[in-house]
């Protein structure tokens, strides 16, 4: 994946994301899978491209390459743990933010990097898992997105962990968020795409 950090554009990973989907898409045909049932999983800055993936799939993002490109990049589903989701103060002092839109921003950039202002009624269920005291994107990036989902009436599920801070990955043994890897897979069944 091509990353801004590594002096490609802004819009490399999300461009590389959508490709990503598409070839996906038009993959699953040979290996006899749904093209129904794919979504995208992403952690931290990895949960702000998924989630801009969910939300603006056909952003057009890179010139087309190839028939591929008629596909969509919608996903079926987005799972967005401890995710980045607005670039928007008070909530604008991570590495994302500096990333895409620098650090003297205009509100134009800050509000078209934000993923909660591209939520609509045709973005995918959402899946966010986070915990309280997370000190790098803060709580009220999951409480953003799951408002955004509920005024767009886009089916989101939300798991808020006291403890644990960022980067939790899988989950430490004795910590309440290990949990979240049963409740994807369960939120995942009850939705028919595992």
């Amino acid at each position: 994946m091509r990353l801004p950090g590594d002096g490609w554009p802004r819009q490399a990973p999300f461009a590389d994301a959508q490709r990503a989907m598409r070839l996906i898409r038009v993959q699953t045909r040979s290996f006899g899978i749904d093209p129904n049932r794919i979504g995208v999983m992403g952690f931290s800055a990895g949960g702000h491209l998924a989630a801009m993936t969910a939300a603006a799939p056909d952003a057009e993002r890179y010139q087309k390459l190839d028939a591929i490109d008629g596909e969509t990049a919608r996903p079926s589903f987005a799972a967005l743990l401890y995710p980045v989701i607005t670039l928007k103060p008070p909530f604008d002092t991570t590495q994302t933010k500096r990333w895409l839109v620098g650090k003297e921003a205009t509100a134009e950039d800050t509000r078209d990097w934000s993923v909660e202002t591209h939520v609509s009624a045709g973005m995918p269920p959402v899946f966010l898992t986070q915990n309280a005291d997370d000190p790098i994107a803060a709580i009220d990036n999951s409480l953003l997105m799951f408002s955004a989902c509920r005024q767009a009436k886009v089916p989101c599920e939300m798991h808020v962990f006291e403890k644990g801070g960022h980067g939790f990955g899988m989950g430490e043994v004795g910590s309440t968020d290990v949990a979240w890897p049963a409740l994807l897979l369960a939120w995942l069944r009850s939705n028919s795409f595992a």
